[in-house]
């Protein structure tokens, strides 16, 4: 893509911004020209998979190495997609279920770390066919392994998301007890 594809790139990412003048004139001012966006206000980045995987490409082109892609989606976005995807063949599910799917895999090669959160999604189905619950170590292992491991979406053997590198994965927790659901609890110290 040439210069003017990737401005054009910026000019759509800026455009999801919460302030996306803001935003553009730290990247215009920027002597790197790149500017950390803050999470968008537009409903449809979601559903704009296609331009966000469009515009991301061109900027890891230019900047290479110094360009660090990170995702931190829930579960409910990545691994669910092992149960269900999308809103299913009888269009009942939420359309959301595995979503991030297509984007992780579309960057993959350009994907510096995936961070997936490990809460607030409810128990999740493992490859194992087992539910697991937030919270606990079996938790966090399953669907670790299911990212380095990869899976059938929708449990279709057909359709795979390969695994990911395991320089790429990590586990996201939340920073403290109350910010999250099914947080694990520290043990207790010891009373002096």
């Amino acid at each position: 893509m040439t210069g003017a594809g990737v401005g054009a790139a910026v000019e759509w990412l800026a455009s999801v911004a919460p302030e996306p003048d803001a935003c553009r004139w730290e990247w215009e001012r920027n002597p790197q020209g790149v500017a950390l966006l803050p999470a968008g206000r537009r409903r449809d980045v979601l559903i704009s998979f296609v331009n966000l995987i469009s515009a991301v490409k061109p900027l890891k082109a230019k900047y290479g190495d110094k360009f660090v892609l990170t995702m931190a989606p829930e579960t409910f976005f990545v691994q669910l997609g092992y149960q269900y995807y999308g809103s299913g063949p009888w269009g009942g599910q939420d359309p959301r279920a595995g979503a991030y799917l297509p984007v992780i895999h579309a960057l993959r090669d350009d994907l510096t770390l995936l961070h997936v959160q490990d809460y607030n999604s409810g128990s999740i189905m493992g490859p194992d066919n087992l539910y697991h619950s937030m919270g606990g170590a079996d938790f966090h292992i399953a669907m670790t392994d299911m990212l380095l491991a990869g899976f059938p979406v929708a449990g279709d053997r057909t359709k795979v998301f390969p695994g990911l590198r395991p320089d790429q994965v990590s586990i996201g927790l939340p920073a403290c007890i109350q910010a999250g659901t099914a947080t694990p609890r520290p043990p207790r110290s010891p009373r002096r």
